[in-house]
């Protein structure tokens, strides 16, 4: 007797956690058929947040990873999307300090880190081609930014209006040029745009003693 092998179905705007590193974060299907997901929103109790308005009670906090893969339902996934609001908030402070993307990641959606108050650097992959608006608004100690895009990508109104006052830039080595004619420059990370060459040196200032 032949057993016949059922399929599992998946469809696009399932929702799923999944726990890595001991972290727990909400994921949405974005693309069914190519197997592509976005971070959601988690809340405090580890539901998840399907409304962004009044978004005030994150929390995934610490220090989190994303992973590049993942599998569901027997269903295997990988992360294309930092969604909107996924750690950000529309008001109040986060204790999220750190987040790793993987190279999956092309999009990193508006106020995915709003008001982050905690985050104090962060990785941009290679692979992220946009950066949606009010990304990073209100970061207000994010002091290092380390963009691995060989080419820079384009960002959205206030993407990182409020960072840290003396925040610094890394971009690929030979490549400073291109991230200022796009508009990664010194008004807004006001430490300073490093080209990644090795001995390149900056200060920094941390608890009020400089380094």
């Amino acid at each position: 007797m032949q057993v016949a092998a059922w399929a599992v179905i998946v469809n696009n705007g399932d929702k799923f956690k999944y726990t890595h590193g001991g972290k727990t974060v909400w994921y949405t299907i974005t693309d069914a058929s190519r197997g592509y997901v976005k971070v959601g929103r988690t809340v405090t109790d580890g539901s998840l947040q399907t409304s962004n308005a009044g978004a005030t009670t994150s929390d995934v906090s610490g220090d989190v990873t994303i992973p590049s893969t993942m599998t569901w339902n027997g269903v295997n996934f990988a992360v294309k999307e930092i969604g909107e609001f996924s750690f950000g908030r529309a008001s109040g402070t986060s204790s999220l300090t750190n987040v790793y993307m993987p190279s999956t990641v092309t999009k990193i959606s508006g106020y995915a880190f709003q008001n982050c108050t905690s985050l104090a650097s962060i990785s941009l992959p290679g692979s992220v081609t946009s950066i949606g608006e009010r990304a990073f608004y209100g970061c207000s100690i994010l002091y290092f930014v380390f963009a691995d895009m060989t080419s820079p990508c384009t960002f959205g109104t206030n993407a990182f209006y409020g960072i840290g006052s003396s925040c610094y830039l890394r971009v690929p080595s030979g490549k400073k040029s291109d991230y200022i004619n796009k508009g990664w420059t010194t008004s807004i990370f006001k430490g300073g745009v490093l080209d990644g060459t090795v001995g390149d040196t900056f200060k920094y200032t941390y608890e009020g003693k400089a380094m």
